[in-house]
């Protein structure tokens, strides 16, 4: 009686890990992407040349 209460708890903790786990992967994945971008905004803004005015 008392090893399917304890398959059910373990189903929870297991869905929970799970949930936690993956949003510390989205995290950790948002900030890679936001610092790949800006390396890629970097390297964009270099090969810009800014017009000038002449007089």
């Amino acid at each position: 009686m008392i090893s399917p209460v304890y398959g059910g708890w373990f189903v929870l903790l297991y869905v929970g890990i799970s949930f936690i786990l993956y949003g510390v992967f989205r995290i950790i994945l948002s900030f890679k992407w936001k610092k790949f971008n800006d390396r890629i905004r970097k390297e964009e803004e270099e090969g810009i040349i800014e017009p000038e005015v002449v007089e």
